[in-house]
Parts: structure tokens; C-alpha cells; sequence
């Protein structure tokens, strides 16, 4: 029943294909628009992914990972139900992808990624995925892809409050709520989110059912967003972010129960400014992050036990001009400074770290052919390193009737993290930045349905490529058991991506497809020693198959959803000869609408892991089996 439901839902692949083109194509407008961000007005030829709408409303008490890893062919490393869940896009590290709020980029100074698991994806307005290298739009760390965290705002005159909960298996309780209004002047927008859960799932190893623990997780967290038009011309958009986590950390499938617990508390601020002239914008904006992290394990041998705080503050102060050139030219240019502090116990000190970037981006459109191209160039200056300058280039646009495409070529960067250079003992200030080129190019087949059967389908596949020099890795040095940072690899990534849209309507029935498929080949290219076995080998935890299949049914009030993924297998060692096998897991959601007068009620029934796989993402780390989740949602409108 498994394989053959599968295989239904890859036929169904013709009628699929890509959420990748958000439709706010230049060649789809007729007048200028100045409010869209730099990542849609200077991205031309990069792939573009925006989650759906019904997807993020019927998942208000998911993590931002479990949304991603539900509808997208990328890869989250999940380390367990509650647990850290980190990306890999296109076979890189999790340290090459940057996560953006509101403009800012949010990754964590000291390590250089971003946990997933802790984000609440009911907290945005709008989620969207940019695949490949973008250095040349957002600076360091973009080889990879980015994640952009919207929270736009709309001035017209609205009010609605909105709460739901969610009570499902494992102790799994949720409570949420927004309350949105605004006017021709102001908009406001505050949300927040509570989370417990035992997590206390049984599986099976060997001929043994066990039973996880010490696995709990409590969370809860804030947003608010607040705009003001001050005149008819600028904006002042304010946001803070707040959220803590106190979550047990379990032993893994082969050691004894654990007692860890880790404390995470973070704090984000942001302030900007907006001025929209005839076909000119300008906009200048700064930000505030500070995190803590405590991390606290007590065993019976005190020499063994850990006890390790973080706390790091960054600031950000970027400003932009945007001009256009009547309909066709644009231009875009400004400055960026960050500046990371660090107060860890590891450091022997507080340590800091400044950086500043220029950048210029020009895109020209050629209507006559139905094209587009941008050039875009950063150089940025980091404290204590030579940085090289990140240009790219990009076109797009229609080759013939229902066919287009797009190529882009780039050049990225990723300096060493905070950890990389201070970290004691080990620690190694001498790193270089790593270096990458990406190129990718992507055809983009569009369909439509006829008078009788509204129907909308967009098939897309791209190539991309991608060497990265200077790869940073942690290995103990010559003779001795110490454990260093060094740039001694080059990485080849390179693979294909398939996605597939397709939207029916029929009178009061709407059915949506929804399929993505990723092939990626990540390897290490250079051979270390004579008897280095890791030479062409595929990266530890990069599947080389990652697919993703979605349908959902509406029908007037009611709503069907199933989701199906499929992850290749994972090599657990850097030669390649231990792996964990691939795995499916479907998802199953059916919902009711209720309405009456201003009032909406949604109530949501969800099944996870419906064929009771038993599978790990991580090895020795057991994800739970078949589960349950029933949801409630009301909101109401004026």
C-alpha cells in the first residue's frame, strides 16, 4: 500500500511543478514597484520558493524545521523529537545558509547556524527559500541558500484576533495566539506561542521496546511588530522577538538515560526606516540580538561534568538606496556593519568581532525579448581577515510560448565563526575565509488549463554546481589528541532539483500539487594523505535523494492534506562505509472551517508518521512513531 500510494504520487509529478517562481515576475507587472526587497529585485536567475499559505494555517504549533522538512526537498537534520534541527541546502554545511527577520540576519555569532526547531513558523507573514549563492546580495555565509522570516505590513483598516491550541500525542500541548489591526496609518502585529512536551515516545531496538526520556521540552515566545506611516512618503517599521526554551537532552539509542538540559534565551530588536519617493526608495535600518545558552550536564564523575554558558550580543546597522530608471533599469546600493561580542567561558574572555560590506546590484529588463538580467557586487571587510570581492550575474526570462529559464553565476564566501577562531583549546585565528563559485541554470515549463477547468501547472528543473575552497574542518593535529579548525578541503556539490506546482479549480473544489525532488552529489575532493580514505566520498549526513510530495483537497468548508517524503541514504562516517538506510513518512491532516457572521473557527486533526515508520535521521537517535495532533483555531474579524 505504501509503495503503490508513492507511486501514484510521483506519476502525479505531471501534473506538478514549482513553487520556485513567486509571481511577482517583473515581466508580470505593468507599473513600477518599489516596496518589493532586494532578494526579489536582484535575485534574477537564483530559484525562489515561497511556503504556501494553507500549509503554515493548518501547522500554527509547527517548528519552522518540521514545516520545511514537510513541503521542501531540503534536508533538516532533526536530532530527535524537541531537539536541535539544523538545514543542509544543496549538500552544504548548516553554517552556509543564512536566516533572515525582517532584513536582519539572525544566525548565531558563535557557531554560525540556526536551530530550526526553535523558530515557530506561525510567527511570520510570509516564509520564503532562496537556493544557491547570494554573498553578493547579503554578505557572509550565503553559499548554500537563505531563509527570509517576513513580517510585512498592510495599511487599511483591519482588526482580528486569532488563538488556537493543539493537544496531540507524548504530552504535546500548544497554545497560540495573534492579535493584528491597523489603519491608513498604523499596523500593529503581535503573536505568541506556548509549547510542553514529554516527548516520552516508545520504540523498539533489537528485540527490546524502549521508552525515551529525559526528552521534555518547554518553550514559549513572542513577537511584535509595530508600523507607523509618518507621511505620505515614509514608513517607520519597529519589531521585537523574544523567546526561551528549557528542553531535557536524552541519551542516545546506546547509552544510558541522560540528565542534560539546555537553556536557550534570545532577544531580538529591529528599527526601520522608509522613505518612497518618485521611482526612488531609501531605507536605513539597525538591529539588536543578544543570546544566551546554557548547557548543564552532571554525571557521577565530577571531572566529566560540563557546565558551559554563551551569551553573545550582535548589532546591525545597514542603509540602502534603491532608484529606478523608468520601467526597465533599477539600481540598488548601501552599506552594512555588524559588530558580534562574545562572552563565553571557552573564549578566556570576552572576544569581538567587527565587520562592514559595500555593495551594487543593477538589473535592466529587455521587454522586446521578454528578459531580465541583473550584475550585482559586494566587498566586504571583516576584522582580521582578507575578504574577496562577491559578484554575480543573473538572466532570466521566456525562450518560447510556455518556456523559460534562467542561469546565474556567482561568486560567495564564509569567514570562520567566533567559535572557529576562539574557542580554547583548539581554537585557530589563522583560518582563511572559505571561498565558493556557484553556478546553476534552470528551465521553467508553465501550463494552463481551459475554459471549463481552471488549471494552472509550472514545471521547473535546475542544474547547479558549486566548489568550495578553503573548507574549514575540525581535526586533531599530528601526534596529539587536540582538536583544531584548519582550511584543508575543497567541496564539489553539484545536483539537480525538480519542483512542480499545479493548481485545479472546479466550481467549489480546489485541488493542489505540490512535488519537489533534489539530487545531491556533495564530495570531498581533495585526498589529505596517502591513506586518506574520505577523497571523493559523499559528506556525512547529505542524502542523495531527498523528495517530497503534496496534495490537499478543498471542497467548499473541509480540507484534505497529505504530505509524503522520501530521504536517501545517509553516510554516518567520512569514508563512507557506515550509513543509515533511507526512510518514507507520511502525514495525513483533515480539517473543517466553520463560519459564522465574523467569526472562524478551524479544528484540524493531524496524523504524523502515518505508516508507523521506524526510522533515525541522526544515527543512535530514534524518532517517534505514528502520532497524533488535533488542533483548534478561532479567529475573528472586523
Amino acid at each position: 500500500m505504501r509503495k503503490l500510494l508513492l507511486i501514484i504520487l510521483i506519476v502525479s509529478g505531471k501534473l506538478v511543478f514549482s513553487q520556485e517562481n513567486i509571481t511577482d515576475s517583473v515581466f508580470q507587472l505593468n507599473e513600477v514597484k518599489i516596496n518589493a526587497s532586494r532578494i526579489n529585485d536582484f535575485s534574477v536567475g537564483l530559484n525562489l520558493e515561497r511556503i504556501d499559505s494553507l500549509f503554515l494555517s493548518n501547522s500554527l504549533s509547527s517548528s519552522l524545521g518540521n514545516i520545511l522538512s514537510s513541503v521542501t526537498s531540503v534536508f533538516i537534520k532533526n536530532y530527535g523529537q524537541g531537539s536541535l534541527a539544523t538545514i543542509s541546502l544543496r549538500g552544504t554545511s548548516s553554517v552556509h545558509t543564512g536566516v533572515f527577520w525582517n532584513g536582519f540576519r539572525i544566525n548565531s555569532s558563535s557557531i554560525g547556524m540556526t536551530d530550526f526547531s526553535l523558530i515557530p513558523s506561525s510567527f511570520f507573514g510570509s516564509i520564503e527559500l532562496q537556493y544557491g549563492g547570494a554573498s553578493s546580495l547579503y554578505g557572509n555565509g550565503l553559499i548554500g541558500g537563505s531563509i527570509h522570516l517576513n513580517n510585512p505590513a498592510v495599511f487599511e483598516k483591519k482588526l482580528s484576533l486569532g488563538i488556537n491550541s493543539s493537544y496531540g500525542s507524548f504530552d504535546n500541548i500548544s497554545l497560540g495566539g495573534n492579535v493584528l489591526a491597523s489603519s491608513e496609518k498604523w499596523f500593529s502585529s503581535t503573536a505568541f506561542s506556548l509549547h510542553n512536551s514529554k516527548n516520552d515516545f516508545s520504540y523498539k531496538y533489537g528485540d527490546e521496546i524502549k521508552t525515551q526520556t529525559n526528552a521534555a521540552l518547554k518553550q514559549y515566545s513572542f513577537i511584535h511588530n509595530l508600523s507607523r506611516k509618518i507621511s505620505k512618503d515614509q514608513t517607520i517599521n519597529a519589531g521585537i522577538w523574544y523567546q526561551f526554551s528549557n528542553r531535557e537532552i536524552p541519551g542516545t539509542m546506546t547509552s544510558k538515560p541522560g540528565n542534560a538540559y539546555q537553556i536557550d534565551e534570545s532577544l531580538r530588536t529591529s528599527i526601520n526606516w522608509e522613505k518612497i519617493k518618485t521611482n526612488q526608495k531609501f531605507k536605513a535600518g539597525i538591529a539588536f540580538f543578544t543570546d544566551f545558552l546554557h548547557y548543564l550536564d552532571i554525571d557521577d564523575i565530577p571531572e566529566t561534568n560540563i557546565d558551559s554558558k554563551l551569551n553573545t550580543q550582535t548589532i546591525i546597522a545597514e542603509a540602502d538606496w534603491k532608484k529606478y530608471f523608468g520601467k526597465n533599469i533599477k539600481i540598488n546600493t548601501g552599506i552594512n556593519f555588524t559588530a558580534d561580542i562574545a562572552d563565553i567561558d571557552a573564549y578566556e574572555g570576552i572576544k569581538s568581532q567587527k565587520q562592514a560590506g559595500v555593495f551594487f546590484a543593477f538589473s535592466k529588463r529587455f521587454p522586446k525579448i521578454k528578459w531580465n538580467s541583473n550584475i550585482n557586487i559586494r566587498q566586504d571587510f571583516i576584522e582580521g581577515y582578507k575578504v574577496p570581492v562577491s559578484p554575480s550575474i543573473g538572466f532570466e526570462g521566456n525562450i518560447w510560448k510556455f518556456i523559460s529559464g534562467k542561469i546565474n553565476i556567482s561568486q560567495n564566501f564564509r569567514a570562520p565563526t567566533l567559535n572557529d577562531r576562539f574557542w580554547q583549546p583548539g581554537g585557530n585565528e589563522d583560518l582563511k575565509p572559505e571561498q565558493s563559485w556557484n553556478e546553476e541554470a534552470s528551465l521553467v515549463f508553465k501550463f494552463s488549463g481551459n475554459k471549463y477547468l481552471e488549471n494552472k501547472t509550472e514545471i521547473g528543473f535546475t542544474i547547479y554546481n558549486s566548489m568550495v575552497d578553503n573548507w574549514i574542518l575540525w581535526k586533531p593535529l599530528a601526534g596529539s589528541n587536540l582538536w583544531t579548525p584548519q582550511n584543508i578541503q575543497k567541496v564539489w556539490s553539484r545536483g539537480i532539483e525538480i519542483k512542480g506546482k499545479t493548481k485545479i479549480n472546479y466550481k467549489n473544489l480546489k485541488i493542489n500539487f505540490l512535488e519537489t525532488y533534489t539530487f545531491s552529489r556533495s564530495t570531498y575532493q581533495k585526498q589529505l594523505s596517502g591513506s586518506d580514505n574520505t577523497y571523493e566520498k559523499q559528506l556525512i549526513y547529505t542524502p542523495l535523494h531527498n523528495f517530497s510530495s503534496n496534495i490537499s483537497i478543498i471542497y467548499k468548508s473541509w480540507n484534505i492534506i497529505y504530505n509524503h517524503t522520501y530521504t536517501g541514504k545517509r553516510f554516518v562516517s567520512s569514508d563512507n562505509e557506515n550509513f543509515l538506510q533511507g526512510f518514507s513518512i507520511g502525514q495525513f491532516s483533515f480539517g473543517k472551517k466553520i463560519n459564522f457572521k465574523r467569526n472562524i473557527i478551524n479544528i484540524n486533526l493531524k496524523i504524523n508518521n502515518i505508516w508507523n515508520s521506524d526510522y533515525r535521521i541522526i544515527q543512535y537517535r530514534q524518532m517517534p512513531g505514528r502520532s497524533f495532533l488535533i488542533s483548534i483555531n478561532y479567529k475573528i474579524k472586523k
